[in-house]
């Protein structure tokens, strides 16, 4: 004798769409099969391999990236989080729409592929060195603003114009980086914007012509050798009173 086996699959595909909001479930004797098409998330956990929680209950295999384009939505008033099953690699897209202050915490790293979408529509989506957001070279972000943006760093891979849309603690502060025709298909830029005192970390051994340097904020950006053009956004948290002689400087 034994567990009767798995009657049924849930199986998501081509234009389809499967919507759950913060509390609805799909339970049973099935496997959930992601084939395709537009999965919306709403629960808190974000997509679980097992156990009874999150949206997606079925007591079989739960594989969501089975097969096709498959595209992820997490929309909720509820803090989520992606889960230990959300897949590594996104080739369809991931849309942010999470109106909770917490937002969208990564729970493992995850990439966009080549071809792949970013949409940042409402709700930070939080991230750290270890469970890293990665863009892969050609793929596209949209979005970006005061109410979503990346809280943690921001990985881009390639040599396209891009803006890494970073921010922290209710400040957005995007930074562009361009490659004005250079650069190369491998280039790695990772950015991440702190609203702290960077002299606290780096210290204050001020070069020939700077008088002082910020104690509000600071960009932390490892990349590449080549040559880029890097544009910050000034806020009314920045605290600057002379743009006349404001300059950019690093450590």
């Amino acid at each position: 004798s034994g567990p009767p086996p798995n009657r049924g699959t849930i199986e998501l595909t081509g234009n389809g769409t499967l919507s759950f909001d913060e509390f609805s479930v799909a339970t049973g004797d099935a496997f959930y099969n992601g084939s395709g098409g537009w999965l919306v998330i709403g629960a808190s956990p974000g997509l679980l391999t097992s156990t009874l929680a999150g949206n997606i209950q079925v007591t079989g295999a739960r594989n969501y990236n089975f097969s096709g384009v498959n595209n992820y939505e997490f929309s909720s008033s509820l803090p989520q989080s992606t889960g230990n099953a959300f897949p590594a690699t996104i080739t369809g897209t991931l849309k942010v729409n999470n109106s909770h202050p917490s937002g969208l915490t990564i729970s493992s790293p995850v990439t966009i592929a080549t071809g792949g979408v970013l949409q940042l529509e409402r709700g930070l989506v939080k991230t750290n060195s270890f469970f890293s957001l990665t863009m892969n070279r050609n793929s596209t972000l949209t979005g970006g603003s005061a109410i979503s943006y990346i809280d943690g760093p921001l990985k881009k891979i390639g040599e396209q114009n891009f803006t890494f849309p970073v921010g922290k603690s209710g400040r957005y502060s995007p930074v562009v980086i361009n490659a004005n025709g250079g650069g190369t298909g491998s280039d790695v830029y990772t950015v991440e914007y702190f609203p702290a005192n960077p002299q606290s970390v780096y210290g204050n051994i001020l070069s020939q012509f700077i008088d002082h340097i910020s104690t509000v904020e600071y960009w932390l950006i490892n990349g590449t050798a080549s040559p880029r053009q890097v544009r910050f956004k000034i806020t009314p948290y920045s605290g600057v009173t002379d743009f006349s002689s404001l300059v950019v400087g690093y450590f």
